[in-house]
């Protein structure tokens, strides 16, 4: 009786095991993506968030389980480090090693070789630097974000300063942060390789998103990430610095305000709330005695540097390269003992 009930057990198993390999199968021949969590956008959203065209729909970029879009390998956009522009070679490996972390203000244009780190790579070498500056920028990040990848940069390519520019896209107004678009449970997180290569995983977790979302999903519009929570994240990247015992230097995030943008603030624009993440960068940046590089304040009403509301142009770009090499001290430095 115990065998031929072991016997069912084993079959019923098997039986499992098959229906899972073929609705894989299944999945995989559909390139089905799984999206942490639909989102129905409305006339507000639509605007405002961009998420998942980031992470589903361009043609640089593709979903990551843990900075919810990455570079996508081989796109012309980013170099095969990951970087946009320069890279680690045999001729720089040993120099001082800057990297830049942070949003599209960082990344600029895609294609456009004219960002501002760039522009603050060849400002320091006319002032006779072997430094390199790698631009870690990419579109649409938050600091949510952001301190994934500086803990990626820090572990991987030991750099020796890093520059972290937030707070854009951190106040844009969603109906769902970051952190729940993501769906950061524990068993998400215990579950991520899983997830990443697994479709059947995927598929089940759009599910309890689904239900999650219409359980208690959020109807009004709330920040991609809280003031609060930005200073925390720029505060973990700052004990994460001292850990590898490099330099950090904070940036405010430049942008400018179109006529009556000031005098009639519209709640459903991230402009609106920016200055409160400014001011928790400095405040941030004063509390843990760190450099603090006002950008904002460097272009404000500047709006000719400006190609929109929020990104430079070449000009802007270069300029800003300019001042901010004016800013951080680049010392002598014996060669790299490490790559």
């Amino acid at each position: 009786m115990k065998q031929s009930r072991y016997i069912n057990i084993g079959i019923t198993i098997v039986a499992i095991i098959i229906m899972l390999f073929l609705f894989e199968t299944v999945l995989q021949i559909m390139h089905y993506h799984y999206s942490p969590i639909t989102l129905k956008m409305d006339n507000i959203t639509a605007k405002t968030d961009f998420r998942n065209a980031h992470a589903f729909e361009d043609v640089y970029t593709t979903y990551d389980a843990k900075l919810l879009w990455k570079a996508r390998a081989g796109s012309r956009a980013f170099n095969d480090q990951g970087f946009i522009g320069r890279e680690i070679n045999n001729t720089n490996a040993q120099y001082y090693r800057i990297i830049v972390i942070g949003d599209s203000n960082v990344a600029g244009i895609p294609l456009n070789p004219i960002t501002w780190p760039e522009a603050l790579n060849q400002e320091l070498e006319k002032n006779n630097h072997k430094v390199i500056v790698l631009n870690a920028g990419m579109w649409g990040y938050s600091a949510y974000q952001g301190l994934e990848r500086f803990k990626q940069v820090e572990s991987e390519y030991k750099p020796d300063m890093i520059l972290v520019s937030f707070g854009s896209n951190d106040a844009q107004q969603v109906k769902i942060s970051d952190k729940s678009w993501r769906g950061a449970s524990t068993l998400q997180n215990i579950t991520v390789p899983l997830i990443e290569y697994s479709k059947v995983a995927q598929f089940i977790l759009s599910i309890t998103d689904r239900i999650r979302a219409r359980s208690g999903g959020n109807t009004t519009l709330t920040p991609r990430v809280s003031v609060a929570d930005y200073k925390t994240y720029l505060e973990e990247m700052i004990l994460g610095s001292r850990k590898y015992n490099t330099t950090i230097v904070l940036l405010t995030r430049p942008y400018r305000f179109f006529p009556g943008e000031r005098e009639n603030p519209d709640p459903t624009v991230w402009k609106t709330y920016a200055a409160d993440y400014r001011n928790a960068t400095i405040a941030i940046g004063e509390k843990y005695n760190v450099t603090v590089i006002d950008v904002y304040a460097l272009f404000e009403n500047k709006t000719e540097y400006f190609r929109d509301e929020s990104h430079f142009t070449d000009e802007g770009a270069s300029i800003a390269g300019e001042l901010i090499a004016k800013q951080i001290d680049i010392p002598i430095m014996t060669p790299r003992t490490t790559n």
